[in-house]
């Protein structure tokens, strides 16, 4: 009595096959061979994939950043024009709404980059 465990036969076993169907022991081999090998493309699909998300994050991050300091400007230099044109409530109101918006931001970035780090993020997805 022989006991074999694995997803191949032993090779004693495959060459009975080859020797009653020639091939055969090739086919044998390329049916266990061929799921291992989908795979790995799998694997390196997903890792491609994962690699494409992380630079569009950081390249909506940088745009984000961008458009926020323009927009920053352009209230800012919004409020010094108001300010000029002998309307300092409303030209100091677009001044300080718009550096408040701007402590704003960076505030909730830092708390919820501190929620991340404790594992409680609200927004993060369940993987």
């Amino acid at each position: 009595m022989a006991f074999h465990e694995g997803p191949l036969p032993t090779p004693e076993t495959l060459s009975q096959y080859e020797r009653v169907h020639p091939g055969l022991a090739e086919r044998i081999i390329r049916t266990v061979e061929l799921p291992m090998e989908m795979a790995k493309d799998q694997q390196e699909h997903r890792h491609a994939l994962e690699q494409k998300v992380i630079v569009s994050d950081i390249r909506r991050s940088w745009a984000g950043l961008v458009a926020g300091f323009i927009l920053t400007l352009v209230a800012i230099g919004g409020g010094v024009l108001l300010v000029l044109e002998d309307k300092p409530v409303a030209g100091l109101a677009s001044i300080i709404m718009a550096l408040g918006a701007l402590v704003g931001v960076f505030v909730a970035t830092d708390r919820r980059r501190a929620a991340e780090r404790q594992g409680k993020d609200p927004n993060r997805r369940a993987s």
